[in-house]
């Protein structure tokens, strides 16, 4: 009897020691003024426990350095906000990251959309798992219809495109490329091309579109552990944008264009393709601002060597080992991946990680290519060196769109300068 008053007692104590704590949530501005958009969870949040969170956003350039600045003076946030390539740098930075295996109940993994990201999450880290995701987001395609059709696209290529129990290949784009690519205006000059390649942008994503959709590796790594760089699958997706470029299917200037520019192309309707579509503008952006714009979403294309991929990325969480508050921030992030959070945090466009979503996305056919993709979605690789990686793969690809190398020379000048990247980390 003593004993059970004693436990009582102390899940009393435990309550009252968590209700008016303050967490402190340190996030990257996954959305605009992510703060303001997260009031009304955390507002709920403090309403049923006690526990207030107050949320700081930093840049998604300067996070890592700040987390380990803030680490480093033992001021850590008790919650970061990271992403796949920023949350190993963590985990080597002194023991940063708190376990968070003990505080997952199987119940809660079963939950999840792909339960087997949480498995490469802790083996990349060494077999702890340090970090929690709460949303997604991957990339579908998109084809604009009228030109397709226009241009005399059969009907049954683009609902191959369409479905997921079928496929095209980059020979199919590359036969749809020579249909579009058009001098409308007839001045003797092309206006119309098939797609534009963000030759200038240093994102992760473009050019691992290719790499990957060419048979690359999925980690970046070799068996070995060494860059898979000076390869077969870099030499053919530097060779097919290449050809796509010298045919002069793809616009001038593709090796300085970002991101933006591409999907500028596509919604002014120059470009018949795109090959990195956020949901968000899919499914807001698009329908808004270009209402005129009849485009299609597309599932991936199949590769060369029969590799049909696509890239995913997730907003993850993580608690500080010096935190004081690890179980009430534990609530918090456990909170965030109940139903009815997830069901808010689909709002934002970015995709909930147990696939609870608002009614009107349920019954949205848009919404459900998003998932179907999942089955064979790479995460973003995660290891120290790769945001230097990124850095080397784009300015090597754009070497060659803009006809400074081979891409033979590119694929290997890659490889050496990954080597040397990863050498600084081991």
């Amino acid at each position: 009897m003593e004993k059970r008053i004693l436990v009582l007692a102390g899940v009393l104590l435990t309550g009252i020691l968590a209700f008016g704590t303050t967490i402190q949530f340190w996030t990257c501005p996954f959305v605009s003024q992510p703060e303001n958009f997260l009031a009304p969870l955390v507002e709920q949040f403090t309403a049923q426990t006690g526990i207030k969170v107050e949320i700081s956003v930093v840049s998604y350039n300067d996070a890592v350095v700040k987390y380990q600045a803030a680490i480093a003076a033992g001021e850590a946030p008790d919650i970061m906000y990271l992403t796949e390539s920023r949350f190993l740098p963590l985990v080597k930075f002194g023991n940063a990251l708190e376990p968070l295996d003990k505080y997952l109940s199987d119940d809660l993994r079963s939950r999840f959309a792909r339960p087997d990201l949480l498995d490469q999450y802790a083996a990349t880290a060494g077999g702890s798992l340090y970090v929690v995701p709460i949303f997604f987001v991957t990339y579908l395609g998109a084809v604009n219809v009228d030109i397709l059709q226009a241009a005399g696209v059969p009907e049954d290529l683009i609902a191959k495109m369409t479905d997921p129990n079928q496929t095209y290949t980059w020979d199919d784009l590359l036969h749809i490329a020579k249909l579009v690519t058009k001098d409308l205006d007839g001045d003797g000059k092309v206006d119309q091309w098939l797609y534009a390649y963000p030759g200038g942008a240093n994102w992760t994503h473009p050019f691992l579109l290719w790499y990957w959709g060419a048979g690359g590796s999925p980690t970046l790594l070799t068996d070995e552990g060494k860059p898979a760089f000076d390869t077969e699958a870099t030499r053919l997706a530097l060779s097919f944008l290449l050809k796509l470029k010298e045919e002069g299917l793809m616009p001038p200037g593709v090796g300085s264009l970002d991101a933006g520019d591409a999907i500028d192309l596509f919604t002014a309707e120059k470009t018949a393709f795109i090959n990195n579509v956020w949901p968000s503008n899919s499914l807001k952006i698009w329908p808004e601002q270009f209402p005129s714009l009849n485009y299609r979403l597309v599932y991936p294309p199949v590769g060369p060597t029969g590799a049909r991929t696509t890239y995913f990325g997730s907003g993850l969480l993580a608690i500080a080992r010096q935190s004081k508050h690890k179980d009430e921030a534990w609530k918090f992030i456990e909170f965030l991946l109940s139903d009815d959070a997830q069901a808010y945090v689909a709002q934002s466009y970015y995709f909930p990680v147990t696939g609870k979503l608002p009614e009107e996305f349920a019954n949205d056919p848009r919404v459900k290519m998003y998932y179907d993709v999942l089955s064979y979605a790479i995460p973003e690789p995660m290891h120290p060196a790769m945001a230097r990686w990124k850095a080397i793969y784009n300015s090597e690809v754009q070497a060659v769109l803009i006809g400074q190398k081979t891409p033979e020379e590119a694929a290997a000048d890659m490889q050496r300068r990954a080597e040397q990247a990863l050498e600084a980390y081991q």
